[in-house]
């Protein structure tokens, strides 16, 4: 700190983002400036460079887990999900590539350079992918000193709640091999839809209670197949103006009417063709679930996170958890309180320390963990 850290400027160097974010991963800061070292660091990235790294091959590994370790994964997924260059999504689709990564580059604009020093298939990027399993997974092996096993004895598995139901991030699955097996987990969120299907000349409603309409996912006003339970399908008789016309009367309200005729779609798309309006609506706030499915290999013990979302209308007053891979679901967190339960395995829970997230604490086994709102 004392050799790198200027006081003039109040940044480690020059204030390069790989400088700032090895000052923050090696724990060089002193606690009275991590705020402000970690602040300048978002900044850098989200203003100066438009959400875009200065990094080398180097940097690009500590700048992601230092935003994780900071509790700003929201920072650092928008940073993998860029696709303009200078990112990750430039080599795989960026506009302007010419030629689509199906591996990793060597260097961020591979394409345009020459093919001295220039592999297309190449390891030097790719500390994004522990940071997928660390971030987005959430799968972590605990430091020493709980008393058990290093190599996964101990870890902890789950997203926070900057990744979850963050820029359209609604599902993940994968695992992670240790000694002791497999660490297995899968997330999702859930939200609940309003559906309907009326025939012409009818009236379609749709009702969200005490939420709103946050998203039109499916308009067809025409022939389209399928049914509220099993999803819709275009059919060959499809009205364009569907969606416009369903948005601009259903979104941002709690409930809605739309009289269904070719007058109020542009015309009839199919003469002499029996159609309908069938539409499915997202809710913001009723009811949407959190789950997590995991794993923990014989032999471990873990602490499962999950995280307080207030996307889906979460706090720590109505946060309810249960956990559902036996028979039946048991509820064993309620009013902020842990509730011995007699699911098998599960040891305690408690708030963590920054109060957005509870942990639970579990031996080896296979649990279907959900959360939702009172």
């Amino acid at each position: 700190h004392s050799t790198f850290y200027n006081t003039v400027s109040n940044v480690y160097g020059t204030g390069l983002q790989t400088e700032m974010a090895m000052a923050l991963w090696i724990e060089a800061v002193p606690q009275q400036l991590i705020q402000s070292v970690l602040q300048y660091l978002i900044n850098n990235i989200l203003y100066t460079n438009k959400v875009h790294p200065t990094t080398g091959i180097v940097g690009w590994k500590f700048l992601l887990e230092t935003l994780s370790q900071h509790n700003r994964s929201d920072v650092a997924l928008q940073l993998v999900l860029q696709d303009t260059y200078p990112s990750i999504g430039y080599m795989i689709q960026g506009q302007g590539n010419l030629e689509p990564a199906t591996t990793l580059w060597e260097l961020w604009d591979s394409n345009v350079e020459g093919p001295s020093m220039n592999s297309r298939n190449h390891i030097m990027f790719g500390s994004v992918g522990s940071w997928f399993y660390k971030a987005i997974l959430g799968i972590r092996p605990s430091p020493p000193g709980r008393g058990v096993a290093l190599g996964f004895g101990h870890y902890t598995v789950g997203p926070d709640a900057g990744v979850v139901n963050m820029l359209n991030t609604t599902s993940a699955a994968g695992r992670v091999a240790t000694p002791f097996g497999n660490i297995q987990v899968s997330w999702l969120v859930s939200f609940p839809v309003n559906c309907g299907s009326v025939p012409e000349q009818d009236q379609l409603k749709l009702d969200c209670v005490d939420s709103e309409i946050v998203q039109i996912k499916f308009a067809s006003y025409g022939n389209a197949t399928g049914t509220c339970d099993g999803g819709f399908n275009l059919g060959k008789c499809n009205s364009a103006n569907s969606m416009s016309v369903v948005t601009k009367a259903c979104l941002g309200q709690k409930s809605c009417s739309i009289f269904v005729n070719n007058g109020d779609f542009g015309g009839d798309p199919c003469v002499n063709v029996p159609k309908h309006l069938s539409v499915i609506a997202q809710c913001l706030f009723q009811d949407n679930t959190y789950t997590l499915n995991t794993v923990v290999p014989v032999g471990s013990t873990a602490t499962v996170v999950i995280p307080i979302l207030s996307s889906l209308g979460q706090t720590k007053g109505n946060l309810i958890i249960g956990e559902s891979s036996r028979e039946s679901s048991v509820i064993f967190w309620v009013s902020g309180k842990f509730k011995p339960s007699v699911v098998s395995g599960l040891v305690d829970a408690n708030f963590n320390a920054a109060g957005d997230a509870v942990l639970v604490e579990v031996l080896s086994g296979r649990y279907s963990f959900w959360s939702s709102n009172q």
